[in-house]
């Protein structure tokens, strides 16, 4: 497995863990809990894009805004 494929793997395996924690934390009582976790699903989408960007430049993909 290369390197970029590796990265791009790390970066869904993230993603999917976000939506189940985001099931999990749905509806719960707590309001400091709450927010904790979601301010968790936050900071794991930006640790799974960068995964996601390394895995570009990697690559050699273009990470240009206007392409």
């Amino acid at each position: 497995m290369s390197v970029a494929e590796r990265l791009i793997m790390l970066s869904e395996l993230i993603e999917k863990y976000v939506l189940e924690l985001e099931k999990e934390y749905r509806g719960y009582g707590n309001e400091v809990v709450r927010e904790l976790l979601a301010s968790i699903t936050v900071d794991s989408m930006k640790h799974a894009g960068l995964y996601k960007a390394a895995a570009y430049i990697v690559e050699g993909k273009s990470l240009s805004i206007t392409d």
